[in-house]
C-alpha cells in the first residue's frame, strides 16, 4: 500500500502555491500601472478605458462563481471528513 504524504507537507504546499499565485497576480497587477499609466489615447494607439465595477462582475462572473466555490469548498468538505 502506498503512504500518503504527511497532511503538514500538502499544507506546506498549497500555501506555497497560493503564495505564487499572489506574487503573479501583485506582478501583474504593478506591470498593467506601467503598462497604463493614464486612461484615454495611448501613444502606441488605442484606447485605455476604466469600467466600473457593476461591468467588471459582469465580464468575470465565472471567475467570481468559481472563486466563491474555493472560499467554500474547504468548509464543507471539512465537515463532511
Amino acid at each position: 500500500m502506498v503512504d500518503l504524504p504527511s497532511a503538514e507537507n500538502v499544507a506546506t504546499l498549497a500555501v506555497a502555491v497560493l503564495a505564487g499565485i499572489v506574487a503573479w497576480d501583485a506582478y501583474w497587477l504593478t506591470k498593467q500601472r506601467r503598462d497604463v499609466p493614464e486612461l484615454g489615447q495611448l501613444p502606441g494607439g488605442g484606447f485605455a478605458w476604466e469600467s466600473e465595477g457593476v461591468h467588471e462582475m459582469v465580464r468575470q462572473w465565472g471567475n467570481l462563481g468559481s472563486m466563491a466555490a474555493m472560499m467554500v469548498l474547504p468548509w464543507a468538505l471539512l465537515e463532511a471528513s
